[in-house]
């Protein structure tokens, strides 16, 4: 069995050798260039994970274990967008970032200059590896849900991170794909819905 430990400063693969971890497991260290910056920017999906590092950059798994083995730094995930990730990041607030993969996507929640809250989304295409979007929301995102809440098969939510005294109920909000019409061309976007109040 192999566990993967993400540090802030480095990424380690704990092998278990035995029903006993003490009497038959071994650490490796990955990486030690750098680590995890938020444990809520953890998200896998088939046989990788993504993760925000401690700069502020999104990473494959797979491409920081390829470096290694090729004794290169892998190039961030973000790099095409590095503008904005990690260059708007408020790195302050990196702890509260949030990630998550559903379908063929990579959502990546974060917090923008001064603001303390996710209310910001960027929007990674798995299938055709590029960043696509960034939403801008009204509300913050505190953590994202995948749930079939409404019957109709899985959806993707995310809980109202606002701690503001207006807001004390907990609130969620589902993403989903809206189109619209642009000179000819259609448009697939993504908006979220009104807030479903579990206390009401």
């Amino acid at each position: 069995t192999s566990l993967m430990a993400f540090f802030n400063n480095s990424i380690e693969e704990v092998l278990v050798f035995s029903a006993s971890p003490q009497n038959g497991s071994e650490r490796r260290v990955i990486e030690d260039r750098w680590g995890c910056g938020s444990r809520g920017s953890v998200a896998s999906i088939g046989l990788n994970m993504y993760f925000m590092d401690q700069f502020g950059f999104m990473r494959s798994l797979i491409q920081t274990v390829n470096g290694v083995q090729a004794g290169t730094a892998d190039i961030p995930l973000s790099d095409p967008v590095a503008d904005e990730l990690p260059g708007r990041l408020n790195l302050a607030q990196i702890a509260k970032v949030q990630a998550i993969a559903f379908k063929d996507k990579l959502y990546v929640a974060y917090p923008r200059d001064t603001e303390t809250e996710n209310y910001h989304v960027l929007v990674y295409s798995l299938a055709r590896h590029v960043w696509e979007s960034r939403w801008d929301l009204d509300r913050p995102v505190g953590k994202w849900v995948i749930s079939n809440i409404r019957g109709s098969g899985d959806e993707l939510w995310f809980s109202d991170a606002s701690t503001a005294a207006a807001d004390i109920s907990p609130k969620l909000y589902r993403m989903f794909p809206s189109t619209y019409l642009d000179n000819g061309v259609m448009y697939v976007y993504e908006e979220s819905s009104k807030a479903l109040d579990f206390l009401q």
